[in-house]
């Protein structure tokens, strides 16, 4: 796949301290950023929605000391 995009200058110019830093090409770099940016992103919004789940009363919050109770942990 290929993929157009414009960088603003601060990521553009991030972007070329790493490759000179590293030896690498920006190109070659790219696969990694996004990779690793997309699962950052996938994490934050699993997060978001977890605490609104949790903010509307859905999901229930335990202590680590009710979770050691309910797993039988302090016998």
């Amino acid at each position: 796949m290929s993929l157009t995009i414009d960088l603003p200058d601060d990521i553009d110019e991030r972007l070329d301290r790493l490759a000179t830093e590293t030896g690498f090409s920006k190109a070659s770099l790219l696969p990694d950023l996004f990779r690793l940016g997309i699962e950052n992103l996938e994490d934050y919004y699993h997060a978001a929605a977890a605490s609104e789940r949790i903010r509307m009363g859905l999901d229930k919050v335990l202590s680590s000391a009710e979770v050691r109770a309910s797993l039988g942990l302090d016998d």
